[in-house]
């Protein structure tokens, strides 16, 4: 299944990304390429890419060429941060590039609920301390060797 080529970032976000059916059996191709059953595809509703949870183990991202800074940044970084931070983050299990030019990156899922989901029931103690878990876990990335990724944009 080839995903459309020269769409604009707005025909991608406002058209393309929304219509899940236009675009599972991309997430379909690429779950199959690499052995993982895919039953129950799930769509995220937000973000800029196509981003879909594969049976509760897994999350396919999927990026358009005009995208393609942002999923080399990722997929550099991820293993950078594994094991180094705080907090749990999601295993790279897979990344690659589709013959239409799209790229992508299956990753670990980790269990939860969005920021967005939880933040209005939280009390003023527990945004507090959930604020300052994000800075710590923010000044141990920062503090992070650059090393390889210094490369990476912006400069």
């Amino acid at each position: 299944m080839q995903l459309p080529a020269n769409l604009c970032p707005d025909d991608f976000h406002v058209r393309y990304r929304p219509a899940f059916a236009a675009w599972r059996p991309a997430v379909e191709d690429v779950c199959a390429q690499h052995g993982i059953a895919a039953r129950d595809l799930r769509p995220f509703a937000d973000g800029s890419n196509l981003v879909a949870q594969v049976d509760d183990r897994a999350v396919v991202k999927i990026f358009p060429p005009f995208h393609r800074p942002q999923w080399e940044s990722e997929r550099r970084v991820l293993p950078r941060f594994a094991g180094a931070l705080p907090i749990a983050v999601p295993a790279l299990l897979a990344t690659g590039e589709r013959d239409d030019g799209y790229t992508y990156l299956i990753l670990e899922r980790l269990a939860g609920t969005s920021l967005d989901a939880r933040w209005p029931g939280l009390s003023r103690a527990a945004r507090a301390s959930l604020l300052q878990t994000i800075g710590t876990t923010m000044a141990a990335a920062h503090a992070l060797p650059i090393g390889t990724l210094a490369d990476l944009p912006p400069a």
